[in-house]
């Protein structure tokens, strides 16, 4: 009988930087992994308006699996996130092989949590029950990108979901034994930094209202639009401004917030300037940080 070897997918670009896991200061080790074909939501039904990743067919042959964790390296104790153009629990995209394949290998090292992210329809209680058998003890993370609780705003993205496919999905996620992840946008193209702010608090109040009824926590990723298009619409998009959303956030809801300060490889982000800044407070939830940003102006 002929063995196959299953193998998990490769990597298109990895980093490790600081950040906040089991409430004490670590690090992440991020890997964007190459599915077999692009978003399977894209293919179907166009992409997120303004997505920085869609591509029709993945052209990046990348690094395998294995050598990209031995090159960036797992904190002990830290988190482990596998993001890619799409979902990872989307089997059109990963097959269930390689997923299998590559929490294979996740689950030998010395981290404490694992990311995956995946928009709603791909999260059901029997894929995370598999993921969580090859994870063992260690703590499951499912991020979704809901950008924005307002429905409309997200309408208007093509994000192809409702405020309520993402509560249930949330309720899955619990009930799972997994801890839901959100992603919010700041900077969304046409918005203006007024709009920019409330649209940031409001979601963050309607998601720190859901924790609340659920008696879970949930914690939230602010995301910038960092994609190479020249947009002076997005001038407001500079370190201090976001700085200010993130203090706004911690003091009026009390969640946790991580400041996403990476574009995966793909261009200059635009806090690159106060990146140091923004990985102490990622890894310390010190506002304090945050507070330097804005004096450094």
């Amino acid at each position: 009988m002929m063995h196959i070897t299953l193998k998990p997918p490769r990597v298109a670009y990895s980093e490790r930087n600081p950040a906040r896991v089991d409430a004490k200061p670590s690090e992440r080790s991020m890997f964007v992994v190459i599915g077999r074909t692009s978003c399977s939501y894209a293919i179907k039904n166009n992409p997120c308006r303004f997505c920085a990743f869609w591509d029709k067919s993945p052209k990046i042959e990348g690094i395998a699996f294995e050598d990209a964790l031995a090159k960036v390296g797992v904190a002990k104790g830290g988190r482990i996130e596998l993001v890619g153009s799409g979902s990872i629990f989307d089997e059109e995209q990963i097959p269930l092989t390689q997923l299998c394949a590559m929490l294979k290998l996740v689950g030998r090292t010395d981290a404490h949590s694992v990311l995956v992210e995946s928009r709603p329809e791909y999260i059901t209680a029997e894929k995370i029950k598999l993921a969580r058998r090859f994870l063992g003890s260690k703590t499951l993370e499912i991020a979704i990108g809901l950008e924005t609780a307002n429905d409309s705003l997200r309408f208007m993205l093509n994000k192809g979901f409702s405020i309520w496919d993402f509560h249930n999905a949330v309720s899955t996620i619990v009930d799972a034994g997994a801890i839901p992840v959100a992603y919010l946008l700041a900077g969304i193209p046409t918005m203006s930094d007024y709009e920019t702010q409330c649209d940031i608090l409001e979601s963050a109040f309607t998601l720190s209202l859901l924790q609340k009824k659920l008696g879970i926590s949930i914690r939230l990723a602010i995301q910038t639009f960092f994609t190479s298009l020249s947009l002076s619409s997005l001038a407001y998009l500079v370190p201090e401004f976001v700085a200010q959303l993130a203090i706004d956030v911690v003091q009026k809801t009390g969640m946790e917030v991580f400041v996403a300060p990476s574009s995966e490889g793909l261009t200059t982000h635009p806090l690159n300037s106060a990146r140091a800044q923004f990985d102490l407070f990622n890894a310390t939830q010190d506002i304090l940080y945050l507070i330097r940003i804005k004096g450094s102006k």
